[in-house]
Order: C-alpha cells, then sequence, then structure tokens
C-alpha cells in the first residue's frame, strides 16, 4: 500500500515539475526524521519513545496517541529547512 502510494505521489511530482518548470518543488520523506528521533528518544529528552503528554515540560516525543510532540516537529521542521537551503529555495 505505502509502495503504490509512494509511486503515486512521485509520478504526481513529476507531473507538477513537467508543468510548472518556473517552480522548485521537492518531496519530503518523514520517515528518516522519525526514526532517528523514535530510535534515540533521551537523545530528545525523552524517558522513552512510547509517552505522551500535553505538557511541553514532559517532554515526551507524542502530544497523545496520534499526534508529534515538540521534539518531533523541531527535528522535522530543521529537516525540512535544510532541504529548502539545499534546493536554494530561500
Amino acid at each position: 500500500m505505502v509502495e503504490h502510494w509512494t509511486s503515486v505521489l512521485l509520478r504526481g511530482h513529476e507531473e507538477f515539475q513537467r508543468r510548472h518548470k518556473d517552480v522548485k518543488s521537492a518531496i519530503f520523506n518523514p520517515a528518516p526524521v522519525f526514526h532517528e528521533v523514535l530510535d534515540n528518544p533521551a537523545k530528545y529528552g525523552a524517558p522513552n519513545n512510547t509517552c505522551t503528554s500535553m505538557l511541553e515540560d514532559d517532554h515526551c516525543l507524542w502530544r497523545d496517541s496520534l499526534h508529534p510532540g515538540l521534539a518531533i516537529h523541531q527535528k522535522m521542521g530543521s529537516a525540512m529547512f535544510k532541504l529548502v537551503q539545499a534546493l536554494d529555495m530561500l
């Protein structure tokens, strides 16, 4: 299922680039960021990779059972920023 939607996304992106040659675009893969943070929770100040908390001071990686917490958002934003810089999109 993931492979199917990834191929649909990639084809759509290629088509977008063909139609809009004056626009820079990229596809960002969030999986490496999630793997980095979830495999190293202590590095990001979390007691483990499953705790949840609505409080910013608790340092859990998750806000609830679905939504990433602050540490994941910060790492994701940093990775996206690097991608934008690498493409000279700023």
